[in-house]
């Protein structure tokens, strides 16, 4: 079996500003109920209910293309907030 590489660009809307020495990003990283097509003809649809656990459990890391090696920010740390709000 031949892998390839995944080459997928999803389109955002982050915001990004300075406050002071520091950089925000502020967006939705998970959009609930809304199918995306993450491989061509792939799609996932990510359920409310599928993060409750892990918001509340984990120190969840904001990764630069899911890059263990280029953390934008951790929850644990403090670098990071996550919210689990209606819609994502």
């Amino acid at each position: 079996m031949i892998s390839e590489k995944r080459r997928g660009y999803l389109t955002t809307d982050f915001k990004t500003r300075a406050e002071g020495d520091k950089k925000i990003i502020e967006g939705y990283f998970i959009r609930y109920n809304e199918s995306t097509e993450i491989w061509e003809d792939f799609f996932e649809m990510v359920a409310p209910e599928a993060v409750v656990k892990s918001l509340e459990k984990n120190d969840i890391r904001a990764l630069f293309n899911h890059d263990t090696g280029m953390v934008l920010g951790r929850g644990g740390a403090g670098t990071a907030v996550f919210e689990n709000r209606e819609d994502g």
